[in-house]
């Protein structure tokens, strides 16, 4: 898309340029907790997290050489993936492992606290108090603070292994897009409870001769009364 904006708006002297940031270090990173985080900088070649100033300077960059346009910089610490065509060209099969369908991975309990939920809350815009304030909840005819929709993908960065779906399929994570989410809500997460966390590979199949690669993950999370209270699906786009 930059590069068609600047074919375009060139005429007119106007630059199109686009910034792809890896991790970074937002209010929503610090959420994850600290093994989570430290897994997460170890798959990146330079051992560290970004920082918001790294973006801050590439804008600067791109502001102050007007040369530059219908281009996208990377600011992910990664280097340079080798490719599929890379690999297929030196006889190696780079296609993902199809046997790991099914593979269910090692279930891990994380304990949801009210300071989670409410800075959570936070994060993503959310202002019904029913999120922050236990009567407020409790009048709305929770027993607690119940948790925002979409928490369950947070529960995921308790893990302690870092998507370890990398490291089964031999995943390079500078090849990897989050392709989609799907919730379901079976039953209500709510402060206060263990909630355990199951996923397994449950497809793999590529698109475009083998340039991309998907797979699916289907996760359920049951609390400390072994109540099934949600359940996920997401892909992983893989690009060869």
């Amino acid at each position: 898309m930059s590069r068609v904006w600047s074919k375009e708006l060139a005429r007119y002297n106007i630059r199109s340029m686009a910034i792809a940031p890896g991790a970074i270090e937002t209010s929503l990173l610090r959420s994850m907790p600290e093994a989570a985080l430290a897994a997460l900088a170890k798959t990146i070649p330079l051992q560290r997290i970004g920082q918001v100033k790294n973006i801050a300077q590439t804008v600067e960059m791109i502001f102050e050489n007007d040369y530059l346009t219908g281009d996208v910089i990377d600011v992910n610490g990664v280097c340079a993936p080798v490719t599929g065509a890379y690999l297929f060209s030196r006889g190696i099969d780079p296609m993902l492992d199809k046997t790991k369908i099914g593979y269910e991975f090692n279930p891990f309990t994380v304990d949801i606290e009210k300071g989670r939920l409410c800075f959570f809350a936070d994060v993503i815009g959310e202002t019904n108090p029913i999120y922050k304030d236990e009567t407020a909840a409790r009048e709305a005819g929770y027993k607690t603070i119940p948790a925002p929709a979409t928490f369950m993908m947070s529960v995921e960065l308790g893990s302690p292994d870092f998507l370890p779906v990398l490291t089964l399929l031999e995943m390079d994570i500078g090849r990897i897009l989050h392709g989609s989410q799907e919730f379901e809500y079976p039953g209500i997460i709510y402060a206060g409870d263990k909630i355990t966390s199951v996923s397994k590979i449950i497809d793999i199949f590529d698109k475009k001769g083998g340039a991309l690669e998907f797979v699916v993950l289907e996760s359920s999370y049951t609390n400390q009364d072994g109540e099934l209270v949600g359940k996920a699906r997401q892909t992983v786009v893989y690009r060869n």
